[in-house]
C-alpha cells in the first residue's frame, strides 16, 4: 500500500474548518436542522437507551434540540 493514498488528516481538516468559516448563520441552521433530522432517523438512535451529547463550538453542528428530544 502506498502513502499516497492515504490522506492527509492534518491538511483535511483545515480544509473542512475553513469551509465551516464561510457558511453564513442562516447555512449553519439549515444544516444543523438536517444533521439532527438525519440523526434522529437512523434506527440506531431511535433503539438507544442512553446517548452522549458534547457541547458544540460556534462552528459545530447545533444537536442541542436533539437533547431536549432525547
Amino acid at each position: 500500500m502506498s502513502n499516497e493514498s492515504v490522506p492527509d488528516k492534518p491538511a483535511l481538516r483545515q480544509q473542512f474548518r475553513a469551509a465551516l468559516h464561510v457558511l453564513s448563520m442562516e447555512e449553519r441552521v439549515q444544516g444543523s436542522a438536517q444533521i439532527r433530522q438525519r440523526l434522529s432517523a437512523q434506527p440506531v438512535w431511535q433503539a438507544a437507551k442512553s446517548i452522549l451529547f458534547f457541547a458544540p463550538t460556534a462552528t459545530e453542528p447545533d444537536l442541542w434540540p436533539l437533547l431536549v428530544e432525547a
